[in-house]
Formats: structure tokens, sequence, C-alpha cells
């Protein structure tokens, strides 16, 4: 039988704790030489829509690919939007 054990849930570790679990086993999330969680609250997909204002100044920063792939998005989806309020 296959049991899964999940620290944050079942631990009582908080997020911090289990992020400082992590870094301690060696896992991190880098991107250009950037520790993730050191610029973005939450370490998600770049077009993650609940981006807040300090993490798209943090992209446009650090990951400025990441953040013109972010820009073109938006502008393709208010233009697909507006061709849709027009028909």
């Amino acid at each position: 039988m296959n049991i899964n054990y999940y620290r944050l849930l079942t631990g009582g570790m908080t997020e911090k704790d289990c992020l400082n679990y992590c870094y301690k086993k060696g896992f991190e999330w880098r991107e250009n030489g950037k520790m993730l969680y050191g610029i973005l609250d939450r370490v998600s997909c770049w077009c993650c829509a609940n981006k807040n204002k300090k993490e798209l100044e943090n992209m446009r920063l650090y990951l400025p690919d990441y953040y013109l792939k972010y820009i073109a998005l938006l502008k393709q989806i208010k233009k697909n939007n507006k061709k849709r309020s027009n028909s």
C-alpha cells in the first residue's frame, strides 16, 4: 500500500517551513540566475492573472522575457475581447 504524507497538511509545517525544508534538501527555483521566491510571492506560471504589482515589477526587472510575453498575451486577450464585443 502506497501512503502519501503531506507535511504541509499533516505535519504541522507552514508553507515557509516546507520551502526551507526544500532548500535544505537542495531544491531551488531559479530563472536567469534569480531565486524566484526572492522576487515573487508565489512561483507560478508566468501568465498567472493573480500576479500582484510587486511581482509584475520584478518580472519586468529580472525576468524581462517573461514580462514581455505576459504583456503580449494581455494585448492579445484585449484584442480578442474587443472583436467579440463588436460581433
